[in-house]
């Protein structure tokens, strides 16, 4: 997914022509033949489907790294070249995390504690570094898009570069187990990001014209729970609370940030890759806001929910209605991912969502169904 979306994107924004089918389809073979070796070696505890996967695997994110950045010095369009500076961070990210990951998996670690802070730092590079920044570089363009606002320039300076800096101290102190050196490290990660998330602020501030859609609310949330983990990881670093650092991860940056935006960018991309009819075009985007509040509410709630259990803050009979509240509400998009041109096509939907992406007068009250204009029909 992450592949997909950082060539879909470098070469929408970079006005750059994309790499060939075969090519596109030969890393796909290549990620995925990777995963199932090295899955499979793990389980059945031989070593070399784990060794060949891993090269397979590697193969796959350099290639498409090459061809990400080449999309991105052939770009005619500078104005979001923040994005791709992004993106190849996250690359080289991921071929270190992938290459901690070998060392683990083929047992090249001293002891158990070694075992474990390079389980951290292997899931740091991975998560914080090939996911979220990954996600940092697209949400510049397509948050305001989603949110029907015009998108200033993203002037985030070198934050990028100081989060990527403060991700490799954080990594690097993680595996030689110096907790308050690689809490340093965090906190020259969370100024980086401070740039983006204040240009996020911006955005969501911005005057609309428009309903704020359920995926707009999605990658506010994954914004939010971004901001959230990058500060709370800074004091669980310091307190050597690793156990509580991986459940944090996993539950606010795995599921929280990447989980989350992969769903919000969803409800509108997938849409907006079909036929540009205009009709067709509002029922299909409306067809994700059936349910789609409360959808945001279940997830989010079901995640604190999940992470105060894991801490055992609360019972965990709230914890597995947590998980509950995650699958139904995860559930619930997925299908109507795969469904919504049905969806669109229900009774009365048509009415429906002409009234839903009318223009919102100055009160935030629907505009009289009168005087539309062409463009405001589209």
């Amino acid at each position: 997914m992450i592949i997909g979306g950082q060539t879909m994107f470098s070469a929408t924004l970079g006005v750059a022509p994309g790499p060939r089918r075969a090519t596109t389809l030969a890393q796909l073979v290549l990620m995925n033949a990777g995963v199932i070796g090295i899955s499979a070696g793990r389980v059945f505890g031989i070593v070399w489907p784990v060794a060949i996967g891993a090269l397979s695997f590697l193969t796959a994110v350099v290639w498409s790294a090459v061809v990400v950045r080449s999309l991105w010095r052939r770009s005619l369009n500078r104005r979001f070249v923040e994005t791709g500076v992004l993106y190849s961070l996250a690359s080289v990210c991921v071929v270190l995390g992938a290459g901690m990951g070998v060392t683990l998996a083929l047992g090249w670690t001293d002891d158990s504690a070694s075992y474990a802070t390079h389980k951290l730092a292997h899931m740091a590079l991975n998560l914080w570094g090939w996911g979220g920044l990954t996600i940092l570089g697209t949400m510049l363009t397509l948050l305001p898009t989603v949110l029907h606002v015009r998108a200033p320039v993203p002037k985030i300076g070198r934050g990028p570069w100081v989060a990527f800096t403060g991700l490799i101290i954080m990594v690097t102190f993680l595996t030689l187990e110096a907790y308050v050196a690689a809490a340093a490290g965090a906190a020259v990660f969370a100024s980086g990001l401070a740039r983006p998330l204040m240009y996020f602020r911006t955005v969501a501030r911005k005057p609309r014209r428009r309903h704020l859609p359920a995926a707009g609310l999605h990658l506010g949330a994954s914004v939010a729970w971004m901001m959230s983990v990058a500060l709370i990881q800074i004091v669980l670093l310091l307190r050597e609370d690793v156990v509580a650092l991986r459940d944090v991860w996993v539950v606010g940056i795995a599921l929280g940030v990447i989980g989350q935006a992969l769903l919000g960018a969803w409800s509108f991309l997938l849409p907006s890759g079909r036929p540009a009819v205009a009709e067709a075009r509002r029922r299909e985007l409306f067809a994700f806001e059936l349910g789609g509040r409360a959808q945001v509410v279940a997830f989010n709630l079901g995640l604190v929910f999940l992470l105060l259990e894991l801490r055992g803050l609360v019972a965990p009979s709230l914890g597995a209605f947590g998980v509950a509240l995650v699958w139904c509400a995860g559930g619930w998009a997925l299908l109507k991912c795969w469904s919504f041109p049905l969806l669109a096509r229900l009774p009365g939907m048509s009415a429906r969502a002409s009234r839903y992406w009318l223009p919102l007068d100055g009160r935030g009250i629907d505009a009289p169904p009168i005087n539309v204009s062409q463009e405001d029909a589209s």
